[in-house]
């Protein structure tokens, strides 16, 4: 019985570790690489998933392992903006802070249409 009605079972969070480690190690190389938008500038932020990668892997696999303490504690950070579409047109656009992008990105049970494990 979960003491949170909102709180995951520990099968959820902690699927299987060898699935999760790949899941983030390709979060981070796509981050890294591509960015998380094309409508924004790439954040300079993203080349530490490059040059630190073992760093920012444990920092993720730390949120993973205590997430909902995380998202209470260091909510993820946005910059929410209007953007440009031609001319004369705008879009509302918002810029997740990186490391969220990449723990969001995580999860997905393919990158690039291929299996992450």
């Amino acid at each position: 019985m979960l003491d949170r009605p909102w709180q995951m079972n520990a099968y959820c969070l902690n699927v299987h570790t060898m699935k999760v480690d790949a899941a983030i190690d390709a979060a981070l190389r796509n981050v890294a690489e591509y960015g998380d938008t094309d409508i924004f500038p790439f954040p300079f932020e993203n080349l530490v998933f490059k040059d630190r990668h073992a760093e920012a892997s444990g920092v993720l696999r730390t949120i993973h392992g205590d997430f909902w303490n995380w998202l209470s504690s260091y909510p993820p950070q946005t910059i929410p903006t209007l953007t440009q579409v031609g001319y004369t047109g705008f879009r509302w656009a918002t810029l997740i802070d990186p490391f969220w992008n990449a723990y969001y990105l995580a999860p997905q049970p393919s990158h690039n249409g291929k299996s992450v494990t």
